[in-house]
């Protein structure tokens, strides 16, 4: 009987090839977009579920008093030992610091390292990493031992078995390997290559309260814990362990979910490159609104099909046809055609694979797309969708009186209605799609065009990566000042873009509440000449004053703003932590020290002694930018042979502040493109079948003298004023998602009148050419032939 029913789907198939191929077309492309981007998505909201455990780990973190972010990922060494110690609902804490990149030597051969971590001798406790060798609960206890990933190992020794192998890091630093852990999935708000025991961290403040939050600190609790109560006895027990100034300062601690650090977290000074959960939600709404446009499509052309052979229904009815084999048989070929526009768009997904990955970013392999789970919410789609499509002529049609249908005295007035309402539907979808992705270019082209306040073009980073050579480091940037092509040179410990730092300060006659959060950058006198930074009110850091290298700051014009100085030169700022007071000297104008999506905040400039330096940023000139790197990196392998020459552009670091955006940017449009095609082939199949059924009709207005474009206009008349009707509608839909996601960003252009009329006017014009396109054709039809039609 099935075999019979996929044999008359087959026939009626290939008798109505177009409508047949325009149906499958739509209604494939519509899934092979929705599978890849559900695909994404999917991907997105997978992090660190592999944890076992992962409801009972958290991150502690610290408040932090800045409206841009929710607090700071890092806090101090002590809080989180000192916690799990006396806090009986903490089953366990770990710390990580960043290991920085090192060159190693193994057996003569340098290489680089890069990705690891310190790590506490706990780590296993909190964070399920199995170990191929090694005991994890010894592998980091011992000082200078070191866990490597099976990728590390591979990479520095070509194999796995590596146990008790020793790598000599820098110039005298042995570690020896005592434990091999599975690389840890791509699907990890961090992933660490290798970890090296705690107790061999060099910083001289490992234990300081105060003076060094560069500890990432995750707690596992035990079950029965709850993490607001955990939170606010942390909080009390590292308060206990500070001056009460500094305790003010510090805040609250917060405790977040290791599942939802990835997608849900906000802090300063992030552990890795998180996600975005706007833009996974809106993602999962055009996936959404793609699967409803070509749901809405393939259920439209079939109904509007469906009619054509209500007189086989009849005569199969006359011939004693049960009504629930017709709706049997109306059902399976309804899905069987669904079923292969779902084989088509997961063959469609596949081959755009390559393409989907280089524009997410992602590694996806078509083993992705085939996995169950896909394939078992495909499966459910598939059926669902059969029997919607199949809805109106199983159930409908089938119940008619055999002597109506075969005299074609069907009341279709609310079928036409529906299909009418189907088609508004899908165009202010698509048009809303439209005009939101015209929304989305037009902020990105209004970010990359923004003035950053300086110069960031032809502007080099040369990492400083042996801080044994500080005491060089003035003698290596006067080099590399003389150096052809070179236009200036500054030392610095950090740079905009992301690196400053955030140092507890006091004001006199200023309350640690009215203090807003203030940011710092460091570096020597030539850092704002070579940034091109330009001076609003004082004077710049001057080489040869005697106390600017100890006491001068700048400082930006939204300090002065927030702390209300008229006259901020000669102020006094004092930085306890460091044992330092500076005077202002100068108000810099101010310029983006972050992405355009924060605010600008009040932030200092000072220098530091050449301990602190870790770069030297050399502004070249543009036509001399390639022999000036050349010099450059001889001048710096005569002070360094170890390390490699690494030089960064400083446009390069703040084009990839806005990756993700530009990244959902192009996701979006691209979608919306397909949607809109999906919304239009769907409105070329019914205004195909639209004129077959008036094909007497016109033969007859021809007859009788009507010209080509009075039958254009009347076939096209529907179509115009129901896309006009969905671009009213579109248009708030527009502008609410827009305000919604401008609002994320600090400085944002308006929603242009002239972007949404654009989105308008393309709707409309293809509307009307796709409609339009048929009613020619019906239009040029010879009349003789036409009236001819049954």
């Amino acid at each position: 009987m099935i075999k019979n029913y996929l044999q008359v789907a087959w026939r009626f198939t290939a008798r109505h090839k177009t409508y047949s191929a325009i149906n499958l077309a739509g209604l494939a492309v519509g899934l092979g977009t929705a599978l890849l981007i559900a695909l994404f998505v999917v991907h997105e909201r997978s992090y660190d579920r592999h944890l076992t455990d992962g409801d009972r780990v958290f991150r502690l973190v610290a408040q932090h008093d800045d409206g841009e972010y929710d607090g700071i990922a890092k806090v101090n060494g002590p809080y989180g030992p000192t916690a799990a110690t006396e806090l009986a609902d903490i089953e366990a804490s770990t710390r990580f610091v960043f290991f920085g990149r090192s060159q190693a030597e193994i057996e003569g051969v340098r290489m680089q390292l890069s990705g690891g971590f310190y790590a506490d001798s706990t780590t296993f406790q909190v964070f399920s990493w199995p170990l191929v060798s090694g005991d994890p609960s010894a592998a980091l206890v011992a000082p200078h031992t070191m866990v490597v990933s099976e990728e590390m190992a591979r990479t520095l020794f070509g194999r796995t078995d590596v146990m008790g192998r020793v790598l000599r890091v820098g110039t005298d630093t042995d570690y020896r390997i005592t434990g091999v852990m599975r690389d840890v999935p791509e699907t990890s708000h961090f992933v660490p290559t290798f970890l090296a025991s705690m107790s061999a961290y060099p910083n001289p403040s490992h234990d300081d309260w105060v003076a060094w939050n560069q500890y990432y600190t995750y707690l596992k609790l035990r079950p029965e814990a709850k993490a607001e109560s955990v939170a606010t006895a942390a909080t009390r027990v590292v308060h206990a362990n500070l001056a009460p100034d500094v305790a003010s300062r510090v805040g609250d601690l917060h405790l977040q979910n290791v599942e939802d650090i990835y997608l849900r977290s906000n802090m300063f000074r992030e552990i890795g490159t998180m996600g975005s959960l706007q833009n996974v939600r809106m993602l999962s709404l055009i996936a959404f609104f793609i699967l409803l446009l070509a749901a809405l499509n393939f259920i439209n052309l079939s109904t509007a099909r469906a009619a054509l052979r209500s007189r086989e229904v009849g005569v199969r009815k006359s011939l004693g046809a049960r009504r629930g084999a017709i709706i049997q048989q109306f059902l399976t070929e309804s899905t069987a055609n669904v079923s292969m526009a779902w084989l088509v768009g997961l063959v469609l997904a596949i081959l755009l694979l390559p393409a989907f990955n280089e524009l997410s970013g992602k590694a996806f392999s078509p083993s992705d797309l085939l996995a169950i789970p896909i394939q078992a919410a495909g499966l459910g789609l598939v059926l669902g969708l059969g029997i919607l499509a199949g809805a109106y002529p199983a159930f409908v049609l089938s119940g008619f009186r055999p002597v109506a249908v075969m005299r074609g005295s069907l009341d279709r007035r609310g079928n036409g209605g529906l299909r009418r309402g189907l088609v508004l539907v899908q165009f202010v979808i698509s048009i809303g799609l439209l005009m939101s992705a015209g929304i989305v270019s037009d902020q990105l082209a209004f970010l990359s065009e923004k003035p950053l306040g300086f110069d960031a073009n032809n502007l080099v980073g040369i990492s400083l990566q042996d801080n044994s050579l500080s005491a060089r480091f003035d003698d290596i940037a006067n080099q590399m000042a003389a150096v052809p092509g070179v236009v200036s040179v500054s030392l610095s410990a950090n740079r905009p873009g992301g690196g400053d730092w955030g140092i507890p300060i006091e004001i006199p006659g200023i309350s640690d509440d009215d203090r807003p959060a203030v940011r710092m950058l460091v570096g020597d006198a030539a850092y704002p000449e070579t940034f091109r930074m330009r001076i609003a009110e004082g004077r710049e850091l001057d080489r040869q004053h005697p106390t600017d290298r100890e006491s001068a700051v700048l400082i930006n014009q939204e300090f002065a703003r927030q702390i209300e100085w008229e006259n901020p030169i000669g102020q006094e700022i004092r930085m306890p932590a460091v044992d330092r007071t500076f005077q202002v000297v100068g108000v810099l104008e101010d310029f983006h020290f972050r992405s355009a999506r924060e605010a600008i905040a009040p932030i200092m400039l000072f220098s530091a002694p050449p301990n602190w330096y870790t770069m030297i940023n050399v502004r070249l000139d543009h036509a001399r930018t390639a022999e000036a790197l050349l010099d450059l990196e001889e001048i710096y392998k005569q002070y360094d042979t170890i390390n490699p020459f690494s030089a960064s552009f400083m446009d390069a670091r703040y084009e990839a502040l806005y990756t993700g955006d530009e990244r959902t940017g192009r996701l979006l449009g691209i979608a919306t493109l397909l949607a809109f095609l999906v919304a239009c082939l769907g409105l070329f199949g019914l205004a195909a079948h639209a004129a077959e059924r008036r094909t007497r009709e016109i033969g007859v207005r021809k007859a009788i003298g009507a010209t080509v474009p009075e039958i254009v206009r009347l076939l096209t008349r529907e179509t115009v004023l129901l896309i006009s009707v969905a671009v009213v509608l579109a248009t708030p839909l527009a502008i609410l998602f827009g305000t919604g996601w401008l609002e994320e960003f600090a400085y944002r252009t308006d929603i242009s009148p002239v972007t949404l009329a654009v989105g308008a006017v393309t709707a409309v014009a293809v509307g009307v050419a796709t409609t339009a396109f048929q009613a020619y054709r019906a239009a040029k039809m010879d009349p003789v032939a036409a009236l001819r039609i049954e």
